[in-house]
């Protein structure tokens, strides 16, 4: 009986500490899957988050004023410094419209230079969108298709 009950303990002891053991490897695995699951989560959630911003359906806009022009260093791809012209157009009233970078004309199509009409009267035409924003509305430009000249009013 003493026999008997020694060896129940002792594999007792042997089945518990195996499963203990046993345990621990299950429990760390999952937590280790956790941890990876959560840091995907982590860097899933901020995207998320975004909604999803609608954009405005195109419209016709025609807009008149000077078109300026500004020099601006941004940091390019590997930390180089890239200069790039921005071109606006600026009213009488201190309204500012800016102009799309300028995509290379197709085959048959005269390629639209803003460089041209810097410090110009011009009236622009295009595609683009309006939007209020703190009571501020601001026209943006998407596409432009033609730039004239116009006399000074």
């Amino acid at each position: 009986m003493k026999l008997l009950i020694a060896m129940l303990a002792v594999a007792g002891l042997v089945l518990g500490s195996s499963a203990y053991a046993g345990g621990d490897e299950a429990a760390a695995a999952p937590a280790a899957e956790k941890a990876i699951d959560t840091g995907k989560a982590a860097e899933a959630a901020p995207a998320a988050k975004v909604k999803p911003v609608a954009k405005p359906a195109m419209e016709p806009i025609t807009f008149a004023g000077k078109v300026t022009k500004e020099e601006k260093t941004f940091k390019g791809k590997e930390g180089a410094e890239v200069k790039k012209a921005i071109y606006k157009v600026v009213a009488a009233d201190g309204a500012a419209v800016y102009l799309p970078p300028v995509k290379k004309a197709k085959e048959g199509e005269a390629a639209l230079d803003y460089g041209t009409f810097v410090d110009k009267n011009v009236k622009v035409s295009g595609e683009g969108f309006s939007k209020e924003k703190n009571g501020k509305k601001k026209v943006i430009f998407v596409k432009v298709t033609a730039i004239e000249e116009v006399p000074a009013q």
